[in-house]
């Protein structure tokens, strides 16, 4: 008898637990935000962010959002089926920028509902320059024939400081070496 008991408050116990629920099905992006660290004026990148579509039906990436047209993205494959993970790759050049970057992206999910759905992306770097100028800038007067010093120092890559004498023709301006 107290085996039946025993039995019987078992089945009373399992019969009042709820089973733990399922995490909802998603589209989830990994990494969000990727750090290129310090590159230099004209360097390119790329970040690959992975898509993975745990929906029991397809998705389609459509797009991606840049904020800046040094930006350039490339989706693969653009339709995800279920359980399957694509990628989206960033190509991003540094141009001329300088200092503290940092370029958001947005992707473009189309849901199976037909609903369109953003994921924000991230492209951090730090841009040494090729040449620190000091001072960084200069004003002149118009029409007033003005000297102003600069200094100039190469950080690798000494081939971009022009040469003493060098003439700027299309600004009127012209580098004289001072230095002797």
């Amino acid at each position: 008898m107290p085996l039946l008991l025993c039995g019987s408050a078992l089945a009373g116990y399992m019969a009042f637990q709820k089973p733990t629920p399922k995490p909802p099905a998603v589209v989830s992006v990994t990494p969000r935000v990727a750090d290129f660290g310090t590159v230099g004026q004209g360097e390119s990148k790329v970040a690959e962010f992975k898509v993975t579509n745990d929906l029991p039906l397809p998705v389609e990436m459509l797009t991606v959002q840049t904020s800046c047209s040094c930006t350039k993205f490339e989706l693969e494959p653009k339709h995800l089926p279920p359980g399957e993970v694509g990628t989206v790759k960033l190509h991003w050049s540094s141009t001329t920028s300088r200092g503290g970057i940092s370029l958001p992206a947005m992707l473009i999910v189309k849901y199976p509902d037909g609903k369109n759905v953003g994921f924000q992306l991230l492209v951090n770097a730090t841009v040494e320059p090729d040449i620190l100028f000091a001072p960084e800038s200069l004003t002149f007067t118009s029409g007033k024939s003005e000297t102003r010093a600069i200094a100039l120092k190469s950080l690798g890559k000494p081939h971009l400081i022009p040469r003493p004498n060098f003439e700027f023709p299309a600004t009127g301006l012209a580098l004289r070496d001072v230095c002797r």
